[in-house]
């Protein structure tokens, strides 16, 4: 596969990390699909670390909350 300078773009040069959210709820099927690729990913010696929960329920954000480092708390318990 070629890899051409708009994916490049896309991928490198374009892409930020957002830092707020919209206020919507993420459908399962796009979590479940985000899922998908990323337990493709390589790890080194295949140890696979990566570790996902997916909050669906305001219950379940605030038992996390305790858990999350200070600087990350407020932001990360008002995502949908």
């Amino acid at each position: 596969m070629t890899v051409d300078s708009d994916m490049l773009d896309t991928i490198f040069r374009e892409g930020r990390t957002y830092d707020a959210f919209l206020d919507k709820a993420v459908p399962e099927s796009l979590l479940q699909e985000a899922y998908d690729l990323a337990k493709m990913a390589p790890t080194s010696a295949n140890c696979q670390p990566m570790r996902i929960l997916f909050l669906t329920s305001q219950g379940a954000k605030d038992q996390l909350g305790p858990m999350l480092s200070s600087t990350n708390r407020e932001k990360t318990l008002v995502a949908p």
